[in-house]
């Protein structure tokens, strides 16, 4: 989960099939007109894009998250990759697993 600021109460490598996953960027510094998502990835398939944000200004130490979350249907199990991308760019990536 994500604290009133927008940022990771703990890290976490294993989830749940009915959990939200937050991927999370702390600390950002994003100078307005940045483009920012993240791409989803099970088993090094792309399942899912989160919507794009833009910056409406520059943003100084900020935390940025996204989440994904199981609708329909649990998440299958599987080995996950969020990755973010920057102005289309290919950024950061976390991995984490699905149980």
């Amino acid at each position: 989960s994500v604290d009133s600021n927008g940022c990771a109460t703990e890290s976490q490598s294993t989830f749940f099939g009915n959990d939200s996953i937050y991927v999370v960027a702390p600390d950002s510094n994003i100078a307005q007109g940045t483009s920012l998502f993240v791409r989803l990835y099970r088993d090094s398939e792309v399942i899912e894009d989160a919507p794009a944000i833009t910056a409406d200004r520059d943003y100084t130490n900020n935390c940025i998250n996204f989440v994904f979350q199981p609708t329909g249907a649990a998440f299958e199990v599987g080995n996950y990759e969020a990755q973010f991308f920057v102005n289309g760019n290919p950024g950061p990536s976390v991995v984490f697993n699905v149980q």
